[in-house]
């Protein structure tokens, strides 16, 4: 793979950890697609056989549709897994933009710095709001409402594994408002139930239609942490300069 030259060591990180992701999903349904197409074409074939008894073909039958499930189940945990990690590199995305724009994040805060050695940001722990305040100050772009709020959330449900009255108001409004991301509600919890979800190609979404900068859920993430920073914050979501 080839990095462009002039990148930042932040935008060819980005730029690798991007490639990987789009590659990562394409190995994914692939794989998906191969066993569900083999697995579902032998029911076909014992399901149509009428040389063999119920008791037999049920027989027959049970591997393949344990096949089918446990690839859904596996399924099931891969997506619930790049929905955390997702999220967690769009946390230290913020932090490495901060730091390459030099923004006063401690300053937003309200810390005032008293040593130099104070001066550099990870030397004290912030939080994604307390990023999110010294790139975009008060007026946010609505993808990084949803972001940090909705999928945030969703995030949080995927990693604990439960969900206050609260949480679950959150995560059954992306069920209603955002059906390119794929998320469920069974009697048993949430799930993400496609790659579909991830994939850049519902970047042209019904949002769209509507002007809302909402995309696919994929998107949401990659058209903020993966585009060039000069491009990203400059021209898209220009931060406030510091006084």
């Amino acid at each position: 793979m080839t990095i462009a030259k002039g990148c930042t060591n932040c935008e060819a990180e980005r730029d690798t950890i991007a490639q990987g992701f789009h590659e990562m999903l394409k190995v994914l349904k692939q794989a998906k697609g191969q066993t569900e197409v083999q697995a579902k074409a032998a029911l076909y074939d014992i399901i149509n056989d009428k040389s063999l008894s119920d008791d037999e073909r049920w027989t027959q039958m049970r591997p393949f549709n344990d096949l089918l499930s446990e690839q859904e189940e596996s399924d099931i945990r891969i997506r619930r897994t790049i929905l955390i990690g997702l999220f967690s590199f769009w946390e230290l995305s913020l932090k490495y933009i901060c730091a390459y724009y030099k923004l006063d994040v401690a300053g937003m805060k309200g810390i005032k710095l008293k040593k130099e050695s104070q001066l550099k940001n990870d030397r004290i722990l912030f939080s994604e709001n307390d990023y999110l305040k010294a790139i975009f100050h008060s007026e946010r772009p609505n993808i990084v409402d949803v972001i940090s709020s909705k999928i945030k959330e969703l995030r949080n449900y995927m990693t604990h594994g439960s969900a206050d009255k609260n949480r679950q108001a959150v995560i059954d409004s992306i069920i209603s408002e955002y059906p390119d991301f794929f998320v469920k509600k069974t009697h048993d919890g949430y799930y993400i139930t496609s790659y579909d979800g991830y994939n850049r190609k519902n970047e042209m979404s019904i949002f769209q239609k509507r002007n809302e900068q909402i995309f696919s859920f994929f998107a949401s993430f990659f058209l903020l942490l993966f585009r060039p920073l000069k491009h990203q914050l400059k021209a898209d979501f220009k931060p406030l300069k510091q006084a």
